[in-house]
């Protein structure tokens, strides 16, 4: 591995069973077949999972478009360089003065399951990219991972395991895919900059996922019912009148204004939004909720919708100058 590597390629175990098969599932089209053994995979992963409208827009003053093309482009060639690697490594193999060089991950179609700690200690790490078989995450497996600020989850995620991303301190935002099903304990946990949660309609949360946030700081959830067991004893223990009184706490911190609603659902409309925003006006789209956030901060971390902020403006001019034609013919 060269020693300017700075991406994490993490794959498949390797049996002989999948080495003679090939992957029939791509991101979006489930007609191609892409051969494990050249990783042809790899270019659709990031074609399709990284694009203009999956990544957050606060780095600098780079558009969004040039910002992707210069991430991708990246990815693809140290992807190129590492395929003289004989050996696929695992992260567990790698020494923590190894790990501290990595700042992007791409979690390779065909892994179902992130292993319990497989990416703690990555203290670099900093964007994990996962291809859409991933269904579950393990216990610890981005633990302690200090730089991590995004995370592009998979479209098929069922289960986040315990502690899965405590003490990642940089994470400010988590938005969920709404395949998600289950959120253990203390998943979230010392994450202290975390200030905003998406969450799917129904998804089971376990107890203690936000002790040491900014959401819980800003509006702590106060007294709860303690679950009738011990943390040690049993991490996946789920209680359901925890769940429900975290679900109410979730919902009152997030009575939200309505752009802020309509940005968070994971289908937004374009006609919606703009039918909010010519009602209450274009400061509609600065006014900051209880955590400081606004409706455009949502959108922008909703990696689910094809409407961007571009988008909206641009909608936005389009309608008002329709309706100024009209109202002169």
């Amino acid at each position: 591995m060269t020693r300017n590597n700075h991406i994490f390629f993490y794959y498949p175990k390797v049996t002989k069973k999948c080495k003679r098969q090939s992957f029939s599932e791509s991101i979006l089209d489930k007609e191609v077949s892409m051969s494990f053994q050249h990783d042809a995979q790899l270019p659709r992963i990031i074609e399709n999972t990284i694009d203009d409208e999956g990544v957050t827009s606060r780095h600098g003053s780079l558009t969004r478009s040039t910002r992707i093309s210069s991430l991708r482009n990246r990815i693809l060639k140290e992807f190129e360089e590492q395929q003289n690697i004989a050996k696929k490594r695992s992260p567990q193999s790698l020494s923590p003065k190894e790990k501290n060089r990595y700042e992007i991950l791409v979690i390779m179609e065909g892994v179902t399951f992130i292993e319990n700690s497989a990416f703690a200690g990555f203290k670099k790490l900093q964007i994990v990219i996962m291809s859409s078989t991933v269904k579950r995450i393990g216990r610890f497996a981005f633990c302690g991972c200090e730089k991590l600020t995004q995370i592009l989850w998979s479209t098929n995620l069922e289960v986040i395991e315990y502690s899965a991303f405590y003490l990642c301190k940089s994470l400010r935002e988590v938005f969920l895919p709404p395949s998600c099903r289950q959120v253990h304990a203390n998943v979230f946990q010392h994450c202290k900059n975390l200030v905003m949660f998406v969450y799917p309609f129904g998804v089971n949360l376990s107890w203690w996922l936000f002790g040491n946030t900014k959401i819980e700081k800003i509006s702590p959830i106060g007294e709860y019912i303690a679950p009738d067991v011990e943390e040690e004893e049993d991490d996946e223990y789920y209680d359901e009148n925890y769940n429900r009184q975290v679900h109410e706490w979730l919902r009152s911190v997030h009575d939200d204004y309505p752009l802020h609603a309509a940005c968070k659902s994971y289908d937004p409309s374009m006609e919606q939004i703009f039918a909010i925003v010519s009602e209450r006006g274009l400061a509609s789209l600065y006014v900051r909720d209880i955590f400081g956030l606004t409706g455009l901060d949502y959108l922008d971390a909703n990696q689910f919708t094809s409407v961007g902020e571009v988008d909206i403006a641009r909608y936005f001019v389009m309608r008002m100058m329709g309706e100024v034609l009209v109202g002169q013919t």
